[in-house]
């Protein structure tokens, strides 16, 4: 896990904790955080080293990283609700 993880992490748990959600809730966020990232595999390693701008076309895939991610999970349960459901 890098510092991006990390840092997503405590920045959702800190969020969930000032919406007052519960310790439960708070800790699936935190796994949330370490787990957006996974997304990036689906990426080619060319495009996430490339020095300078993407194109459009190349940036496009990077956008959808997190819902990759999601997807990559198989519907798991997150801070309440379920990643990849249409409602939570």
């Amino acid at each position: 896990m890098d510092i991006c993880e990390r840092r997503v992490a405590e920045i959702a748990v800190a969020v969930g904790a000032k919406m007052g959600f519960d310790a439960r809730r708070q800790e699936g966020l935190r796994v949330a955080g370490y787990l957006h990232d996974t997304g990036k595999i689906t990426i080619l390693s060319e495009m996430l080293s490339k020095p300078g701008r993407l194109s459009p076309i190349e940036f496009k895939p990077i956008q959808g990283h997190a819902q990759a991610s999601c997807a990559e999970g198989g519907g798991v349960s997150v801070a309440g609700g379920r990643c990849g459901a249409s409602t939570p």
